[in-house]
């Protein structure tokens, strides 16, 4: 096997502990095509794999990425085990088992995976979810461990992406992931949002929520846009063609002497409440909505008495202030004339 230091990371896998074991999770799945060993599976899919790869994190910790992802998106249907059940019992009394199925065979897409987008992925992967799509790049540094909570002081130096895999593992063994360490562009956007049922935009590079924007409005897949600064935060959720996008809310770009993704406060703690929230947004977005329809019919599953738990935040913007707790929601309207959505039709049953 070739590997490089300098090529991008990307793997997929469930957790080891399952392999062999009663609870992998192709023994549970009602599937249109014979279940194949984990490894033969991810060589069919062009992801390299390598083990033991905790300890020889250098060059040999280094994954070839293949983009070649066709093959990702399971043709199976995965039912609840035993183990499911027991773990997510009191989450089941208020999602109902639909629900808790419709999480265990979903796709979130979060980029990046830092202070916001870390308790986003965990929360997510506490509550269930089947797939997590993992975009961030870099090395852990000592000024991470602060609101970064998938890191940890160990590991500063070495690749963050292995990190975060492993930190969600240890939650939980049974959430597949696809993890990549390369900032995000529309091209990679453009391979990897077809997968998701569901983006979350969490990350500080103003030119990667510009280039996720434009992806969710081309696939017009539901994006829950989450941002903190300080002791502030914004959140809403994104649905194309439904609701203002980010071009709609911010026409134009930030200058450089008024924003630096790289030198901006953050108490920890704000970051991850901003994260957790944007995780409850998602998961409405996928109770509400099923999967695989690119998260049309926003209320559905409230309106029509199913497994949705609340309305999730279209044409809002939830604006808070942890300093003082104020904690507003204003109201958002579409752009006519946006150059990212202003071609797509109301899905209201109106047409502009």
């Amino acid at each position: 096997m070739q590997l490089t230091a300098v090529s991008p990371i990307a793997f997929m896998s469930g957790s080891p502990q399952n392999e062999g074991t009663g609870h992998n999770r192709a023994s549970h799945a009602t599937s249109c095509m014979e279940p194949i060993p984990q490894d033969e599976r991810l060589a069919k899919i062009g992801i390299v794999s390598y083990a033991n790869f905790e300890d020889q994190f250098a060059a040999e910790a280094i994954y070839t990425f293949n983009r070649h992802l066709n093959s990702v998106r399971r043709c199976f249907v995965v039912a609840l085990t035993e183990n499911e059940l027991a773990r997510f019992a009191r989450q089941i009394s208020l999602l109902t088992e639909e629900g808790q199925e419709r999480l265990r065979n979903a796709t979130a897409l979060v980029t990046r995976c830092g202070g916001v987008g870390g308790a986003a992925a965990l929360y997510l992967a506490a509550a269930g979810i089947g797939r997590l799509i993992m975009i961030h790049e870099g090395n852990t540094t000592w000024s991470n461990l602060n609101r970064m909570i998938l890191q940890t002081y160990d590991w500063v130096g070495k690749p963050r992406i292995i990190k975060i895999r492993e930190s969600l593992h240890r939650l939980n063994p049974d959430v597949e992931i696809i993890a990549i360490a390369e900032p995000f562009t529309e091209e990679l956007g453009n391979e990897l949002a077809q997968k998701a049922d569901v983006l979350l935009s969490c990350t500080p590079v103003w030119q990667e929520r510009v280039a996720l924007n434009a992806v969710a409005v081309r696939y017009q897949k539901t994006l829950v846009e989450a941002a903190m600064n300080g002791m502030e935060g914004t959140l809403t959720v994104i649905v194309p063609g439904e609701t203002p996008c980010l071009r709609c809310i911010y026409p134009e770009d930030p200058t450089e002497d008024w924003w630096d993704p790289w030198g901006f406060p953050v108490l920890g703690a704000v970051a991850g409440m901003t994260g957790c929230f944007a995780a409850i947004e998602a998961i409405k977005v996928i109770l509400g909505r099923g999967t695989g329809d690119g998260g049309r019919g926003a209320e559905q599953g409230t309106q029509s008495g199913g497994c949705g738990i609340g309305k999730p935040l279209t044409n809002r913007m939830l604006i808070f202030d942890t300093a003082n707790h104020d904690y507003r929601i204003v109201k958002l309207r579409r752009l006519p004339n946006c150059p990212t959505c202003g071609h797509l039709t109301e899905r209201m049953g109106l047409q502009t």
